[in-house]
């Protein structure tokens, strides 16, 4: 799900680049980034060995699959018109091509969905992972133009990092539920890497809120600024967490195909969903089981076991070994640990985990 070129939920395609370090401290401590006095990206030329691919779809043409669509969830639609009516005072107007009602859909894929019973929980979620799907036409039509234009041997190097956000992902592995009794709780604060467990947990408990105020720390303003100074208009979550992890003390590697922020504006591995899973999947340990996720490790979901990541969060308690003692606070929808891992297992959703304290740093 995503807000400039909306690729996908919780990835934002915007990319120029600063060198910046951060100091991770408690979460008493502010956060300080450092600038470099250039604002211009690293130089390169732009790839032309590019592997295109597409994303699947639902089997048929993009206009039957709507139709079908429209018929077939008639009842999940209706109630994600009356959920927003009675929580927002929002009246939605249905358009599946509409890349703001998709997104209102797939907000719900992690939201607590408290007020609804198992029944429209069920059909919200099938809708949603229909959405997941009928959203790849969008992206595949975005992808064979950029391919056309790389052909052509025109394609800019923002245009190259958008594309890499943008083309599907290969999850090497998934975290699943080995029935293990193996305990995580640490009682080190911060581990052997210098990732500081309790302070990207009390960061991520800090900022989040549904208030303006602090909603996004001032501190990391390019997201807020390009959306006309707005603390509350953008697919969040993977920026969110990314902030969470360098308050833990993450650091910044390198500039090309890595993780950053900067105020002129960070990495797609910064706030981009997949870009931030290929960064991450190599940097840290992808968990074989829920067991090993610990507080301060991050989760990511994919909906519909397409090839892209569709939302991020960090797990703020862990109560357990199992997925449903891993409560998990997140952005958009903004919540404090209202949901678990067990939340998403149950949903239907394949998670990809990644333990943090074995992170490169």
């Amino acid at each position: 799900m995503k807000i400039f070129s909306k690729i996908s939920l919780c990835a934002l395609t915007v990319f120029l680049t600063i060198a910046s370090t951060i100091v991770g401290a408690t979460s008493e401590k502010s956060v300080t980034i450092v600038e470099a006095t250039s604002e211009k990206s690293p130089t390169k030329s732009p790839k032309q060995n590019i592997e295109f691919k597409l994303h699947p779809t639902l089997g048929t043409d993009k206009v039957s699959a709507k139709n079908n669509a429209l018929r077939a969830h008639k009842d999940a639609i209706a109630i994600v018109n009356k959920y927003y009516k009675e929580k927002d005072g929002i009246d939605l107007k249905v358009n599946l091509d509409d890349r703001e009602y998709q997104n209102k859909v797939m907000m719900l894929g992690t939201a607590a969905l408290d007020n609804l019973s198992e029944k429209e929980i069920k059909e919200i979620v099938k809708f949603i992972k229909f959405m997941d799907r009928y959203e790849n036409y969008g992206k595949n039509e975005k992808i064979n133009k950029l391919k056309e234009k790389n052909n052509q041997r025109q394609l800019t190097i923002d245009e190259e990092r958008e594309l890499e956000e943008l083309l599907p992902i290969e999850i090497d592995q998934y975290t699943e539920e080995t029935g293990s009794e193996v305990p995580t709780f640490s009682i080190a604060e911060v581990f052997a890497n210098g990732y500081d467990q309790i302070a990207a947990r009390d960061y991520a408990r800090k900022w989040t809120s549904n208030t303006e105020i602090l909603r996004n720390n001032a501190q990391f303003p390019y997201y807020s600024r390009v959306n006309g100074n707005c603390y509350s208009c953008w697919w969040d979550c993977t920026n969110f967490v990314s902030q969470a992890l360098m308050a833990g003390g993450m650091r910044h590697l390198g500039y090309d195909q890595t993780w950053y922020y900067s105020n002129a504006g960070p990495s797609y591995s910064w706030g981009g969903a997949n870009s931030f899973y290929k960064h991450w999947k190599n940097r840290a340990v992808v968990a074989g089981s829920y067991s090993d996720l610990r507080t301060g490790d991050v989760v990511s979901a994919n909906y519909d076991t397409d090839a892209d990541i569709d939302h991020n969060a960090m797990i703020t308690r862990n109560d357990s070994t199992s997925a449903s003692g891993k409560w998990l606070t997140q952005h958009t929808d903004d919540m404090e640990e209202l949901t678990t891992v067990g939340t998403w297992v149950n949903r239907g959703y394949k998670i990809v985990g990644y333990e943090m304290d074995k992170a490169q740093n």
